[in-house]
């Protein structure tokens, strides 16, 4: 009867020892694979505890016959010793962990936060959080920046997202791309998806705007619709301006008879009708006022160089000058584009909007412009983008009507030609002084020879979409609020002089290995006494 009593105890033993080593490696699965997920290691590690404490109860005699030998008081003894020491450990780990002191030892100071960056997360608040949608093996690219603000605040929280694990979080963010961060504060956020330290805080302080930016879209005069999702619509450019932030709206300049005062930025998006005298007057008096506004004008192809006289005179005045042709680019069928869909060959490197441009961009059914010379002092100007120099500017329409075009050098313009171009300050008026000039608000002006440029048809073409982003937000004074010159890496190395080489040579080879194997010799002669 007792054997049998026994040899059950034995079973049962035999079954929690299984129970307890599969416990074991379900707590080391969870916390190895679902890291972000504290509950459930909580969960297993209370499971492990009470099934340990178990063991040792249905142990008990035979520790207590183990404790009684002289090996195992010895043991336990260490065990205790090297328990305190882990503890000891443990505790100085959480106390670096909440209160740690970092110093960037590098020259140029690359893993440390720009003076303004510090000024202005020091200054925060109100809570931001953070969310990082990157796969766990990517995650110390982004750690390395966020974990610089994290040092100088308490008011910014990180959570990272696998969007491969949770596939269903991502999808409800619109997440387009590894790697991106939504910015959050509030009621407000806004997304970045290059994470260095001017875009993210650029973002922060985006969020914290007490202001929103509200882009107000031009109705009346046969512009692109805003909302409709056909293909020559801007539906898509809506969407991707309220995931910045932004509101949008459209109105009807000669039924309101003015532009709306919350209006941050004005978009005419290819009219094809001319306009009143009156909006060109309300028009000039906003723009004169420090107004923001994006004008794509379309080529007519039916030859008509007057279709958008009256908004052409008035960027005239600002020194913006949109020419009669058609731009073709033999070189866009190498993308299985036709000659009429131009690529963006060059990028001003002088702008914001087109600085950190490398992608190609395609600009269909555009004529040229040109940012007219001897522009006064008051007034900035810039080309943003100029084609390949394969392309070339035809000012026939008939010609272009025929579907057969080829270039005629007595008559056609070689490239490279002006694509988009932007204005800054005011112009001067006749008899205005250049003083005067210079103190009143200044406007800014974005203007390009196509509509078709972030259509949802070619939104989607190479970089199309953040060309237009960018150019909004610009207009928005949101390009670039603070400019952080980029830190390079030192890469310096340490040079030794031959008396050196010899003392670093001796302290690696004879010193250290030599002391280790003294101090292990000592120990080994001290427990042969014992």
């Amino acid at each position: 009867m007792a054997k049998m009593n026994d040899r059950k105890r034995d079973v049962r033993k035999t079954i929690l020892a299984f129970v307890t080593a599969g416990v074991a490696l379900a707590l080391l699965f969870v916390a190895w694979v679902y890291p972000d997920v504290p509950t459930a290691t909580y969960a297993f590690s209370a499971v492990l505890v009470v099934l340990l404490g178990l063991q040792a109860w249905l142990n008990q005699k035979a520790l207590k016959e183990a404790l009684q030998s002289r090996s195992v008081r010895y043991g336990t003894n260490a065990a205790i010793t090297i328990g305190l020491v882990a503890a000891i450990l443990i505790v100085v780990n959480f106390l670096n962990f909440k209160h740690y002191y970092r110093k960037d030892f590098t020259k140029s100071k690359t893993h440390s936060l720009s003076e303004q960056t510090i000024k202005i997360i020091k200054d925060i608040k109100q809570d931001i959080k953070l969310v990082a949608y990157a796969k766990t093996a990517d995650r110390d690219a982004i750690k390395g920046v966020v974990d610089n603000y994290l040092y100088h605040t308490k008011k910014i929280s990180i959570e990272y997202v696998d969007p491969d694990r949770d596939p269903a979080k991502a999808k409800t963010a619109n997440i387009k791309k590894y790697g991106t961060i939504i910015v959050s504060s509030g009621t407000r956020d806004t997304r970045i998806e290059e994470v260095t330290e001017e875009k993210l805080t650029n973002a922060i302080i985006k969020v914290l705007k007490d202001k929103p930016v509200t882009v107000c879209f031009m109705t009346g005069h046969g512009e692109k619709s805003f909302e409709a999702a056909e293909a020559e619509s801007y539906s898509q450019m809506k969407t991707d301006l309220s995931s910045q932030n932004y509101e949008s709206k459209s109105f009807n300049l000669l039924e309101q008879g003015k532009i709306p005062e919350d209006c941050s930025v004005l978009l005419a998006l290819g009219p094809n009708r001319a306009f009143f005298e009156k909006e060109i007057t309300v028009l000039r008096a906003w723009l004169n006022a420090g107004g923001r506004a994006l004008f794509a004008l379309d080529p007519d192809l039916k030859g008509r160089a007057d279709a958008n006289k009256e908004i052409k005179a008035l960027l005239s005045e600002w020194y913006i000058d949109f020419r009669h042709n058609l731009v073709l680019d033999p070189t866009s069928r190498l993308l299985g584009q036709g000659a009429s869909v131009p690529l963006g060959g060059a990028y001003s490197k002088d702008h914001p909007v087109t600085r950190d441009f490398q992608v190609t961009t395609l600009f269909p059914l555009t004529s040229t412009l040109e940012v007219k010379a001897n522009a006064p002092a008051s007034l900035k100007t810039w080309w943003l983008v100029k084609s390949t120099p394969q392309a070339f500017a035809k000012s026939d329409f008939k010609e272009i009507a025929t579907g057969t075009v080829k270039l005629d050098p007595a008559k056609d313009s070689a490239g490279p030609h002006t694509l988009m171009v932007a204005v800054e300050g005011t112009p001067a008026a006749k008899g205005q002084e250049q003083k005067e000039a210079s103190k009143a608000p200044s406007a800014r002006i974005v203007a390009l020879g196509t509509s078709q440029l972030a259509t949802n048809q070619w939104a989607r073409h190479g970089a199309n979409a953040d060309l237009f982003l960018n150019a909004v937000s610009w207009l928005a004074d949101d390009e670039s609020l603070i400019s952080i010159r980029p830190k390079e890496e030192d890469t310096q190395l340490p040079t030794l002089t031959q008396t050196e080489a010899r003392y670093v040579q001796l302290l690696t080879m004879i010193l250290m290995p030599g002391g280790v194997l003294v101090v292990g010799l000592f120990v080994w002669l001290r427990r042969r006494k014992l």
